[in-house]
Parts: C-alpha cells; structure tokens; sequence
C-alpha cells in the first residue's frame, strides 16, 4: 500500500466522522462557538465606536439640511 493510498483512506476516514451529526455538535461546541466568542470580543470596541460615528454623521447631515431649509425658507 503506498502512503498516497493510505493519506487518501485517512481523509475518507476523516470525512467520515466530521459528517457524523454528533461529531459536528462536538466541533460546533468546542471549537466553532469559542472562536466566534473571541472574534466579537475583539470586534465589540470597533463595532461600537464605528456605530457612534456612523451616528454623528446622520446628525450632522440632518443639522445640515436643517439648516439648508431655513436659510432657504428665509430668503423667500
């Protein structure tokens, strides 16, 4: 048996058991549901602070505009 056969059979194998509904639980569990934990961690500061700026934004454009309005109104 050559090692190309057997890294092949080892992969099948693998496939195999990563399919299997109670390995998937298992993965999702120990591995996948940890890392998204982490990643919003690390994300939280910049999602808040890039929602407080998408904030500001939308209030200085409304004050723009509102002030657009009335100087507007004001000359007619």
């Amino acid at each position: 048996m050559e090692i190309k056969d057997l890294i092949f059979d080892l992969l099948e194998e693998i496939i195999k058991e990563i399919n299997n509904p109670e390995q998937q639980e298992k993965i999702k569990q120990k591995i996948v549901d940890p890392f998204i934990i982490y990643i919003v961690k690390q994300m939280y500061p910049y999602l808040i602070s890039t929602c407080i700026i998408i904030l500001l934004m939308l209030l200085c454009i409304i004050s723009v505009l509102i002030i657009l309005v009335k100087k507007n109104y004001n000359i007619n």
